[in-house]
């Protein structure tokens, strides 16, 4: 392969320049992470599979039983707070919800964090994470689990990069056209497990997998719907003017609904919750001042499509997904506090050396490693613990302040930030 002449002579030195190189873990010593995307896996399909290989890094490595997703649990927006560390509010890419939008460049994103230090990234069929040194697109992002799997080989044996992220897309795609719980989707895991191990098995050829830690993850997972409400919703206003459903039918933004009409959504079977601009502000999405958004029951969609089911909604079928960290220095076992896809990022860069971004949202997953750490993220993970439980609430519950939580949530990011910074600069 013929590659333009600064990309040669880039791959071409032999030691690159590590720039501001700061280590938030000294003794890591890390050299490679590798994120490999399960797209479209609940934790409940993750926990059934047959993927022995991954199992294996589970049990010698992190797991986190209660990571969820960020919201909307919709591919291109869960990808992207992955490859960013950040919420919809920051990286842009969500619901259809109004308000201002404020669409960042590439500066916010895991590539940068690392690129700021002198440390390289490489993606294999995910266009949404930005900014990286080389990416790579696979039968339409992924959907051939072998030819993603050579590609992701190819990729890490030619650039060797610091940061490498792969997608295996056919488990979603096999969901949406049998459900997630079909044998089909089992089958796909079990090849992307082969494909996995030969991934680690090309790191341990061409580089050192004691210093290469392995993340599992997924974006969001997946629910039947077999029941439309777009003739139903009528009754409640004007499609287009009064409400508009969001990608993935299993979310309907409202536009200045009156008391009436709210009430009318509030007491349909297929409402799960009606979140109020603030209670969008708090799951960390902008939102305009007069909308809200109705997120649907398990079951129910906007309207009947070629999919057997589908994603986007609040559930926590959806929204509850796998995370696995595997790798010298990780702390076995399994993990009860919130993880959050959010916190990829931040702590990829922790290990590699790479900065902490002032638009990360995300927390250091720091208890699963073996490393003393005096940074507490306490606070920030027993705010997720009241998220979770109003989430989990009926969505006629009282009893929970939800602005008194999205302030607290502001408050208790900015303080984690500025705690990481300074730790950050002492190391």
């Amino acid at each position: 392969m013929t590659f333009p002449s600064e990309v040669e002579r880039i791959l071409n030195t032999p030691d690159r320049p590590q720039l501001n190189k700061r280590p938030f873990y000294p003794e890591s010593d890390y050299q490679h992470v590798v994120l490999v995307i399960l797209d479209g896996v609940s934790r409940r399909v993750y926990e059934a599979a047959e993927i022995p290989f991954i199992r294996e890094l589970q049990n010698n490595g992190a797991y986190f039983s209660n990571c969820f997703t960020s919201f909307p649990t919709m591919t291109a927006s869960a990808h992207s707070s992955i490859n960013s560390g950040s919420y919809p509010e920051t990286h842009a890419v969500g619901m259809a919800t109004g308000g201002e939008r404020v669409v960042l460049d590439n500066s916010i994103y895991l590539s940068a964090a690392l690129k700021k230090a002198g440390l390289t990234s490489s993606c294999v069929a995910d266009p949404t994470f930005k900014g990286a040194f080389s990416y790579l697109s696979v039968e339409y992002f992924g959907h051939s689990i072998p030819q993603t799997g050579a590609m992701a080989r190819w990729s890490f044996e030619t650039f060797k990069p610091s940061f490498l992220t792969v997608t295996f897309y056919a488990t979603d795609t096999l969901s949406h056209a049998y459900g997630p719980g079909h044998r089909h989707v089992y089958a796909a895991l079990t090849e992307v497990d082969k494909e996995v191990e030969k991934l680690v098995h090309c790191v341990r050829q061409v580089s050192d997998v004691e210093k290469t830690l392995f993340v599992i993850a997924s974006d969001h997972g997946q629910v039947d719907s077999d029941i439309p409400v777009v003739s139903e919703c009528r009754a409640f206003g004007e499609p287009g003017v009064d409400f508009v459903p969001n990608p993935g039918g299993r979310t309907i933004t409202l536009n200045n609904p009156s008391d009436k009409q709210l009430q009318q959504w509030a007491a349909h079977d297929m409402t799960l919750k009606i979140l109020s601009p603030t209670e969008v502000h708090l799951l960390g999405h902008h939102c305009a001042p007069n909308h809200h958004v109705v997120c649907l029951q398990e079951g129910y969609t906007w309207q009947k499509t070629h999919n057997v089911s589908i994603h986007g909604g609040l559930s926590t079928e959806e929204r509850n997904v796998p995370l696995v960290l595997s790798g010298y220095g990780v702390r076995p076992g399994v993990y009860g506090q919130v993880a959050e896809g959010i916190d990829i990022a931040p702590t990829a860069s922790a290990l590699l050396g790479g900065q902490h971004l002032p638009s990360f949202q995300g927390r250091i997953l720091s208890e699963a490693l073996m490393w003393d750490n005096p940074l507490s993220a306490d606070d920030l993970i027993e705010f997720r613990r009241k998220r979770e439980a109003w989430l989990k609430a009926p969505k006629t519950a009282t009893g929970f302040d939800t602005k008194a939580l999205l302030l607290e949530r502001r408050r208790l990011e900015h303080e984690y930030y500025k705690a990481v910074l300074q730790r950050s600069n002492n190391a």
